[in-house]
């Protein structure tokens, strides 16, 4: 079978347009798709780029003040007491039993990694065991009251409270005029 001309061009020109429409949709439309996508990609990494820039600038100057406040950390750990400050606690609780007229009838201490839980069982009226209460909320030292149970009836109420103390090496220096001023028996705002 021979072609004519005519149908030669034809083959051929079909073979051409069937080659170009095989590599446009195999080939061509993908590679624009995910060039696209890559430009996206790189848009949005050139965003992030230039919004990291003056951190990395900055990032020997913020490493520096970062080991310098973790050797003053360290420098006022050691020179603080670790200890719980059981002395001034127990002279607070003598003083503040002896201003509400309550009687306290037992203490306990138990030392703990971030401060002491102390344990005082204490017996009086209603108004008494009140007054002990607002006299230890007005106290300089961190404390926490952790808990408090009262039974007996309104003039012979015994109560248990258990209060944590916390060490200076924890909380810090005291600032000009004391420790925070917001009572830490008040839950935050």
């Amino acid at each position: 079978m021979k072609l004519s001309k005519r149908e030669i061009i034809l083959v051929a020109a079909l073979f051409i347009i069937a080659t170009f429409t095989v590599l446009y949709l195999y080939f061509w439309q993908p590679l624009s798709a995910k060039k696209l996508s890559l430009l996206q990609e790189i848009a949005q990494l050139e965003t992030t780029i230039a919004r990291l820039a003056p951190w990395e600038a900055a990032e020997q100057e913020l490493h520096t003040a970062i080991e310098g406040l973790k050797a003053k950390l360290t420098a006022s750990t050691e020179q603080r007491e670790l200890g719980i400050p059981l002395p001034e606690f127990l002279v607070m609780v003598e003083g503040a039993v002896s201003t509400s007229a309550i009687t306290l009838q037992n203490t306990s201490l138990h030392v703990t990694e971030i401060g002491g839980i102390s344990t005082l069982n204490i017996s009086g009226s209603y108004q008494s065991l009140y007054r002990f209460l607002s006299i230890l909320e007005e106290q300089d030292q961190a404390l926490v009251l952790e808990s408090l149970q009262f039974t007996g009836l309104e003039n012979n109420l015994t109560g248990l409270l258990r209060v944590r103390l916390f060490s200076g090496a924890i909380i810090g220096e005291a600032k000009e005029g004391g420790y925070p001023t917001r009572s830490l028996f008040t839950p935050r705002k």
